[in-house]
């Protein structure tokens, strides 16, 4: 399981810096938040298959990843809740709906599936509050073509 986690988190971070982006975490409180967003139909398909997602390019699926310490290498991953919105150039406001994953390993992520109705760019705003720490708030834009 955690090399599939693995594996997605590396296909998500290839296709932002593919997308012309690095990989993007915010750093506060002493926690590493990481985040990423892409199409279904760039997700292998054994993990796609493994959390319901479907492989289509008008699904955005937004990855949010939680450490305790420097970064993923050097910290612990924790839980937090996690909430959040997106806005898309129109200004329709998409609520994001995030469930828990929690695997073998230990590693903790949380995922949400968006309909979007490409191409479009996507606001994302997500508040993300891991406990006995104030609400860390990632803000990023997608493009989804």
């Amino acid at each position: 399981m955690m090399r599939a986690l693995i594996l997605a988190l590396l296909c998500a971070a290839a296709l932002a810096v593919a997308q012309g982006r690095a990989a993007d975490a915010v750093r506060s409180q002493g926690c590493v938040v990481y985040y990423s967003a892409v199409t279904g139909n760039t997700i292998p398909p054994s993990v796609a298959l493994r959390h319901g997602i479907p492989d289509r390019r008008d699904i955005l699926v937004v990855n949010i990843s939680v450490f305790k310490g420097a970064d993923a290498a050097h910290g612990m991953a924790i839980p937090a809740h996690v909430t959040g919105k997106a806005v898309t150039l129109l200004g329709r406001t998409l609520g994001l709906q995030f469930h828990e994953v929690r695997d073998r390993d230990g590693m903790v992520y949380y995922l949400a599936l968006l309909h979007t109705k490409p191409p479009d760019t996507l606001q994302l705003d997500v508040m993300v509050t891991p406990p006995g720490v104030q609400t860390i708030h990632v803000h990023f834009d997608q493009d989804v073509l």
